[in-house]
């Protein structure tokens, strides 16, 4: 069968209907003739866009693809840890303005401070939880009169007047 090559435009035979180029080294210079070739033209936007209406996972994509890898945190200044793109309004829009460089430790705090979130131990230290559920075992077991696995005798100060009472 003889075919036109699309690039240089030489006559060439060949077997496969499905061939369009004389050479490999025609094939590969149709990369540099045609550089969207595979890829949406600027200003192009396919069929399923969302413009405000997208998830904040996929949004942080399109951030990493426009502005690239961060590259040093605003707050703290370190550019040896793992740097994240983050939102400064929390509106979650197609504005690459609206994107700092932050490391995750500084990306969580910032988070939970325009959120209002506070760690879930606040002032709370692990002694004073560990006497909450002592003294809640203890008054579980003088109201039902169950036994508890410890019986009661080596965490409530008094097993006959519970100090809660």
């Amino acid at each position: 069968m003889l075919k036109i090559c699309l690039v240089c435009g030489k006559d060439f035979t060949t077997k496969d209907k499905r061939r369009k180029y004389c050479s490999v080294s025609c094939y590969h210079t149709k990369a540099s003739l045609f550089p969207n070739n595979g890829t949406f033209k600027k200003g192009f936007k396919p069929h399923n866009w969302k413009e405000n209406g997208v998830k904040m996972c996929a949004l942080h994509q399109w951030v990493y693809h426009h502005k690239g890898r961060p590259l040093k945190c605003i707050d703290c200044g370190t550019s040896s840890k793992k740097l994240q793109w983050s939102n400064i309004d929390h509106k979650y829009r197609r504005i690459l303005d609206d994107y700092v460089a932050r490391c995750s430790s500084c990306h969580k705090i910032y988070d939970n401070k325009m959120s209002g979130n506070i760690p879930w131990n606040k002032g709370i230290t692990m002694g004073d939880i560990i006497k909450k559920k002592i003294s809640i075992s203890c008054k579980q077991t003088f109201i039902s009169g169950r036994i508890t696995w410890n019986k009661g005798k080596s965490n409530c100060s008094n097993s006959d007047s519970p100090s809660f009472l």
